[in-house]
């Protein structure tokens, strides 16, 4: 009698293995985005009858900064210009409203692959990141009439008249704000630098000055604006946050001393 052969399931090799869950994380990643781009646009749809209201907003601040005497009109070089100038506006509303969403999408991928104890500092800095830039952005805010105000002095003493395409005055508010909101996340960029181990809080402390004065050179390239009224407004406070970034950077590495002594503590001896 014949025994029947009885086949045995092969092992997948180390490198199929590999590449399966490389095309599993690229499938979800793909799915993720897919769902950040609907989400955007979906955002952009409800975004389009909020572009006036949100862009005679920001033309009354701009307008209340013109000094009296100066000619200041709004003026479009191109039929079409209205129309992507709503498409943009659009666009970066939509950007703003579909931003948590992208941010979940975001975490939900790279959490799996993350250990807790690599979770805790994300999930705590993940809010302090938020505010920071929520500070920057309304500190920003509140700078942008002095700015304009010094941008409308030199026209109104050069006897110039202004004649302002709305597109591009939409555009240097929106970098200026942006300039203000990424100079704000200084304490955690000193914070990751130094739990990386790349720098440590006495060499910040002793090279303060040039982190400050490279930070502003930056911020002045990135803004465009760079007056002196929103470059001083912006250094002051980076100063402060810079050594509010050395001080949880210190604590953090005493914190992780005391923690690494412990365990050997507790560790049964050899």
């Amino acid at each position: 009698m014949p025994l029947a052969r009885r086949d045995t399931p092969r092992s997948s090799s180390p490198q199929e293995e590999l590449r399966a869950t490389l095309a599993e994380h690229l499938d979800e990643l793909r799915t993720r985005a897919i769902r950040v781009v609907i989400a955007i646009m979906i955002s952009m749809i409800l975004s389009w009858i909020f572009v006036w209201p949100a862009y005679n907003f920001i033309d009354q601040l701009v307008r209340s900064s013109v000094p009296k005497g100066l000619i200041y009109k709004e003026v479009t070089t191109h039929i079409t210009e209205p129309f992507m100038l709503q498409i943009k506006l659009s666009f970066y509303l939509g950007l703003i409203l579909s931003l948590p969403y992208a941010v979940s999408q975001i975490w939900a991928f790279v959490a799996p692959g993350l250990k807790p104890t690599e979770r805790k500092p994300v999930l705590m800095l993940t809010p302090v990141c938020l505010a920071l830039f929520a500070l920057g952005l309304t500190i920003g805010w509140f700078t942008l009439p002095a700015m304009f105000q010094w941008f409308f002095a030199y026209a109104q003493a050069g006897g110039f008249e202004v004649y302002q395409e709305p597109g591009k005055m939409i555009m240097l508010v929106v970098k200026t704000l942006l300039g203000f909101g990424l100079a704000f996340q200084m304490p955690v960029v000193v914070f990751f630098l130094t739990r990386l181990g790349l720098v440590t809080p006495d060499t910040l402390r002793t090279y303060w000055k040039h982190v400050v004065i490279s930070n502003i050179i930056v911020e002045a390239i990135i803004t465009p604006g760079s007056d002196p009224v929103s470059l001083a407004a912006m250094a002051i406070p980076i100063i402060a946050l810079f050594y509010l970034g050395v001080f949880a950077a210190t604590w953090s590495m005493k914190s992780a001393g005391r923690d690494a002594a412990l365990n050997q503590l507790d560790a049964p001896p050899c």
